[in-house]
């Protein structure tokens, strides 16, 4: 029992400590390649799964086009003046609406999670109006500001803004009280503190955050201009789907669905990155 004992611990590349201990840093290198090489399974399944399923519904639904019809349509009317502009004016929208709920997000999240007598304030209603139904406060801004952009990026805005805000904040009021008491034994400023303690340690929940609020961002535009808008891929989603052209309002679909999910796949990566480096 011994021999083999000894046989394996021979078998472990390992390296010598400071103090003359054995540390196996080979297993961990290793580990940390498998982690590094790992590929993201999860998206490649969902689309496998939900290619399948519309493909059978497909076949059950005619309002429903076939998968193979609907990604001819996309490559063929891709590159129309209509595709091309709607395209422009939805992305230019959900970016815009997107980068203004970070902002706000980080800080206000900031605001939450630093100071007790904001969280007391402010925390109880932007907990309250994120459990509103937002697609309802879209007819006010139609009055308020039109049918243009405007307020289809202050729909977007709404939808993402809470994502970042409840993350962050959250994380920031969470941290660790150990890193209170390194920062005190080390004398650290609170300026010093914030940089290289609680920022660091809440840009995880942060990334979470980002995330969430790119993928809400642009479905709240998306929502905004199927209700009403002067253009968009909303507004080819409820046309098309009116005259009955539905391989382009799949198309219109599609593309959405693919914009959606390398952005949320590129910032899941993000978020994986931050929480090897920082936790």
């Amino acid at each position: 029992m011994s021999t083999n004992r000894s046989a394996a611990t021979a078998a472990t590349p390992s390296e010598a400590g400071p103090d003359g201990t054995a540390t196996t840093t080979a297993p961990r290198a290793r580990r940390a390649g498998r982690d590094r090489r790992r590929f993201p399974i999860g998206p490649l399944v969902v689309l496998v799964v939900a290619g399948v399923v519309w493909y059978v519904l497909s076949l059950v639904l005619f309002v429903v086009p076939e998968p193979a019809g609907t990604v001819r349509a996309l490559i063929d009317n891709f590159s129309s003046a209509e595709f091309t502009d709607a395209v422009g004016k939805t992305a230019v929208d959900g970016l815009v609406a997107f980068v203004l709920a970070t902002l706000a997000g980080v800080l206000l999240g900031a605001l939450i999670g630093l100071s007790r007598f904001a969280r007391r304030i402010l925390e109880p209603p932007i907990l309250a109006l994120n459990g509103i139904p937002k697609i309802a406060i879209y007819p006010v801004l139609m009055l308020v500001f039109g049918l243009g952009s405007t307020s289809q990026v202050t729909m977007g805005f709404i939808f993402g803004v809470f994502p970042v805000i409840i993350n962050f904040g959250g994380a920031l009021a969470t941290v660790p009280a150990i890193y209170g008491r390194v920062a005190r034994s080390l004398a650290m400023p609170w300026y010093q503190r914030l940089l290289k303690l609680d920022i660091p340690a809440a840009l995880p929940s942060l990334a979470v955050g980002l995330r969430l609020a790119f993928s809400l961002s642009l479905v709240g535009v998306v929502f905004a201009e199927i209700i009403g808008s002067k253009g968009g891929l909303g507004q080819i989603i409820i046309a098309k789907y009116t005259l009955a052209q539905y391989e382009l309002m799949g198309a219109a679909v599609l593309l959405l669905i693919v914009t959606s999910l390398v952005g949320t796949t590129s910032l899941w990566a993000l978020e994986r990155r931050m929480a090897r480096r920082w936790r």
